[in-house]
Order: C-alpha cells, then sequence, then structure tokens
C-alpha cells in the first residue's frame, strides 16, 4: 500500500498499554485504510476481531461497550475459513441498538445476509450481554471443526 498521508490516533482508554495506543492510518488510491500495532489492516472506520473455534461453541470475536444514552447500528463484514479450505462463511449481518436508563436493547431483528458452502451450520450473531451492558459479536463453527474468523465492524451512532 502506498501512502498518500499518515497520522497516529491515540486510544482514549487510559489504562490500556502504550502499544495499542496506536493506529496508524494510510491512504492509497484504493481509499483510507488502518493498522493496528499488531499489523492488523481494514478499512479505516473499522475494529477487526479474529478468533479460532475448534467446536460448534459460540465464541465471542469482538465486544462492544454500551454507554447510557447510545443509539448505534453495527454492521459487521464476516469471513469464516474451515482450517483446511474445504469450507467457507462470508457476508454480513446489521442490527440497530440502544440503551436509555436501563440496559442495551436490540431493536427489531437482526439483519442477516450470510452465505456459507460447508453443509453444516457456523454462524455469526449478536448476544446482549445486560450484566455488563455490552454487545457481544459471537462466532460458532461446526462440531469437530477448526475455523478461522476475521470480523469488521463498524458502528455508526446518532
Amino acid at each position: 500500500m502506498t501512502s498518500g498521508y499518515q497520522f497516529k490516533h491515540q486510544s482514549s482508554t487510559p489504562d490500556a498499554p502504550a502499544s495499542s495506543h496506536t493506529r496508524l492510518f494510510a491512504k492509497d488510491d484504493k481509499g483510507l485504510y488502518s493498522q493496528d500495532t499488531t499489523g492488523e489492516v481494514a478499512p479505516a472506520g473499522y475494529v477487526t476481531g479474529t478468533v479460532q473455534t475448534t467446536n460448534a461453541t459460540a465464541t465471542d470475536c469482538v465486544v462492544v461497550s454500551v454507554a447510557d444514552s447510545s443509539f448505534f447500528k453495527l454492521k459487521v463484514e464476516c469471513l469464516g475459513l474451515k482450517n483446511d479450505n474445504s469450507a467457507a462463511l462470508w457476508g454480513n449481518i446489521e442490527g440497530v441498538f440502544y440503551r436509555s436508563g436501563g440496559n442495551v436493547t436490540q431493536i427489531g431483528s437482526t439483519t442477516n445476509l450470510l452465505v456459507e458452502n460447508s453443509g453444516s451450520s457456523p454462524t455469526v450473531g449478536f448476544t446482549l450481554d445486560t450484566a455488563n451492558q455490552e454487545v457481544e459479536i459471537e462466532v460458532t463453527g461446526v462440531v469437530a471443526e477448526t475455523w478461522d474468523w476475521k470480523l469488521f465492524v463498524q458502528r455508526f451512532d446518532l
């Protein structure tokens, strides 16, 4: 990627380790991209999450904290690949959430456009954690299979 300009952004999390504070942005002829200190690259404005599942157990890949008086939409681009490359899942899910003086709540149902060719049922979905006021974006693989997952999450706030 050739860079037209670069700048650094400091995290607003005061207790995060220094290595997690810097996100480097670079622009090329295809758009603006960000790269965190672990080397993960995503289009700017996205947060990425990666995880591996070894069974059909729902596993958190990205967790979104929800402050009081919040109203937002999450759009999640999903990629899942069985570790022997014989099956895959791709697509996106979207959901709208709010919190106003109580617990985080989802408005309506999740919009789901996921395609898979595994013959099984790997999934990606939202789970509300009202004890911690979080939206968990979970992936679920397939019994007796290992899957690698990468999610690109974009948040739109009002």
